[in-house]
């Protein structure tokens, strides 16, 4: 979970991203930037099955790690590219300029769902939990296989004699 420098979740947001955490169950790490006010007691709560790092992290480090099957994103372009390329699904949140395009496209090429909109939005909390569980279930399996897969087509597009290392080469 990570939702950029640029943007701190205000406490009613963060507190419902703590919510639909605790209530999907699942595993995590919530990179929270400085600014958001992680709840009081989540993460004692939930220290068996989550990390909450505070400020900065190592986000391309984490999104390839084998463990690491979706990202609870804004949706910016940089966090898109390290998704697309790590092979990980994503959970969209945009929240301005570009990211919504992008959560769109995302969505459309099956690498991406939906489950909040807007800087000002605060998502329901049992529908967002509702949204993580299925993710990481069977439910979530052919949007992880597509996000797979494309990360696969990402890789070897930049490999030597791929498409994009053609392109630069050519164009230097």
């Amino acid at each position: 979970v990570s939702f950029g420098t640029q943007q701190a979740l205000s406490a009613e947001q963060a507190a419902s991203v703590a919510d639909a955490l605790a209530r999907s169950s699942a595993a995590f790490v919530w990179a929270a930037r400085v600014g958001t006010a992680v709840p009081d007691g989540f993460e004692a709560a939930t220290a068996s099955r989550g990390l909450v790092i505070r400020g900065w992290a190592p986000q391309v480090e984490v999104l390839r790690h084998r463990a690491v099957g979706w990202f609870l994103t804004h949706c910016g372009w940089n966090s898109v590219l390290e998704a697309a390329a790590a092979g990980v699904a994503m959970l969209a949140w945009p929240m301005g300029a570009d990211q919504f395009t992008d959560a769109r496209l995302l969505a459309e090429a099956g690498v991406a769902v939906p489950v909040a909109e807007g800087a000002d939005a605060v998502p329901d909390a049992g529908r967002m939990a509702a949204a993580i569980a299925a993710a990481v279930g069977k439910e979530g399996q052919t949007v992880r296989e597509r996000a797979a897969e494309l990360g696969r087509l990402a890789a070897a597009a930049v490999a030597e004699g791929g498409s994009s290392h053609r392109d630069l080469e050519e164009f230097v």
